[in-house]
């Protein structure tokens, strides 16, 4: 039997897109390849006929840059009934409205989704992981719906194309593929495959991460202001140009929505003991699924989530600022008060001054919030492999738009699939357009898979090796 290559890309983040009526993009949209997306799958379509299977490994979409100026037109055409932050931040996530932004995202994507409704009818198939940005796929109706774009309602395409809420595991050939937000403080949900609002009231709303507010309430905001402020990384040094550059809007998109920020931390606090093991209770048929599927076990499975990292609103960063919100007060009033004595010393610009300190307080911001954010993949791959699934060759990560290679044990790779959005670092300037359509190739033989990370060449229309550089020693 012909076994299928595997195709691994993930971080589309495709949004609001091209909007035919203006003539021009969203401003917090992050993907405009879709003509190079359609012609790598024509290209692996021509090269493999038939037998290609992609999958795309988390944040496909970003159902949080579908912005509030949809919202309010759907409000306006009777489709949605709005909250009233949705009138400024976009549509929240319920069923209904998510339908809502994958429409609206197809409409900005045309070429995208035509491409794979190509590369599915000519037999190949497609699986879907969901990540963080695109949580939203948990909801049956959502996912019924991107199915009926992609197929046509072919029951037969249908066929073709799974979703998958938390990982894909092929046992047979030892493949093990996860979006990684659950590594991520920032971005990890506590009950990943029922990630809703524990409230009665709430059950058709999803319990976003700190992370997505962040996205929603703020830098949604910033990308009003440039389009490419979250591709900078990081963002501290953009938060620190922007003050020098444009100090007063700066300052204006800080009084405006950092309280909004703020605000929202609150709300995506943790969950109480009941709450959660109430949640966990509506996910057993969600488990049992997962256990036909992959053949693990729920002890594997629980496993499996121990690894995860809380949410951030449930550690010592969330105890600071809850507890010491008034020192926060305080430390700006300093800012303030030394703009102000350094001004009156040196006969300086007071508001230039202000917005210089504030510039060089991002960076320290930012290194303190490393501090809570420490980097422990390698800690937690080493666990998977030696703990849970000894017999697993290949790990696939994407969520951090960083492409990576490491070697787990002594038989066992990890791979990270980074991004197609493109990302602006210091040590990407010359070499950049290496992040762009990464992608893992996966050769599977009846002798076992071949992996090799890849980018997507569309100059040449061919895949070629994708550029990494050794790790920094002595980091």
């Amino acid at each position: 039997m012909k076994k299928a290559n595997l195709f691994i890309i993930s971080d589309l983040h495709l949004s609001a897109g091209y909007n035919e009526e203006t003539k021009s993009y969203s401003r917090e949209e992050d993907f405009f390849f879709d003509n190079e997306f359609r012609r790598f799958l024509e290209h692996l379509e021509k090269e493999f006929p038939g037998s290609n299977h992609l999958i795309i490994n988390g944040d496909v979409f970003d159902f949080l840059q579908v912005n509030g100026d949809f919202a309010a037109k759907m409000e306006k055409e009777g489709k949605a009934k709005l909250e009233r932050s949705e009138r400024d931040y976009g549509l929240g996530t319920e069923p209904d409205k998510t339908v809502l932004k994958l429409q609206r995202i197809m409409d900005g994507h045309k070429t995208f989704f035509a491409a794979l409704r190509n590369f599915l009818a000519n037999g190949n198939e497609l699986s879907i992981i969901s990540g963080n940005h695109d949580i939203e796929l948990f909801w049956e109706k959502v996912r019924e719906e991107l199915a009926n774009i992609l197929s046509n309602k072919d029951a037969a395409i249908k066929n073709k194309i799974k979703f998958y809420p938390w990982f894909y595991y092929d046992k047979d050939n030892g493949i093990y593929i996860e979006h990684g937000n659950q590594y991520d403080n920032w971005n990890s949900f506590k009950i990943i495959i029922n990630p809703v609002m524990p409230e009665p009231d709430k059950k058709e709303k999803i319990l976003l991460p700190f992370g997505s507010f962040f996205v929603r309430y703020f830098f949604n905001k910033v990308e009003d202001f440039n389009p490419f402020a979250d591709n900078i990384k990081p963002s501290s040094r953009y938060m620190a140009w922007a003050f020098k550059t444009h100090p007063l809007r700066s300052l204006r998109l800080l009084r405006r929505y950092v309280p909004a920020l703020f605000k929202a931390f609150f709300r995506s606090g943790g969950l109480s003991k009941a709450q959660e093991a109430g949640l966990i209770k509506e996910a057993e048929p969600r488990f049992n699924a997962i256990i036909q599927e992959t053949g693990l076990s729920r002890e594997t499975l629980d496993k499996l989530n121990s690894k995860m990292i809380p949410p951030v609103t449930r550690g010592k960063l969330a105890f600071i600022i809850n507890s010491a919100w008034l020192g926060t007060i305080v430390f700006m009033l300093l800012i303030f008060a030394l703009a102000l004595f350094i001004q009156q010393i040196f006969a300086l610009s007071f508001w230039s001054l202000l917005t210089s300190l504030l510039g060089l307080l991002f960076p320290v911001v930012q290194w303190l919030i490393s501090k809570f954010r420490k980097d422990q993949t390698g800690k937690i791959l080493r666990g998977i492999k030696k703990e849970i699934l000894k017999e697993v060759k290949i790990i696939v990560m994407g969520h951090t738009h960083d492409p990576d290679i490491r070697k787990i044990g002594e038989d066992c790779w990890y791979y990270n699939t980074s991004t197609w959005t493109t990302v602006f670092s210091d040590e990407e300037r010359l070499i950049r357009e290496e992040k762009q359509f990464a992608l893992l190739k996966i050769k599977l033989t009846d002798k076992g898979s071949d992996a090799q990370l890849m980018r997507w060449n569309d100059a040449v229309g061919e895949c070629e090796p994708l550029i990494l550089f050794e790790k920094q020693k002595n980091a």
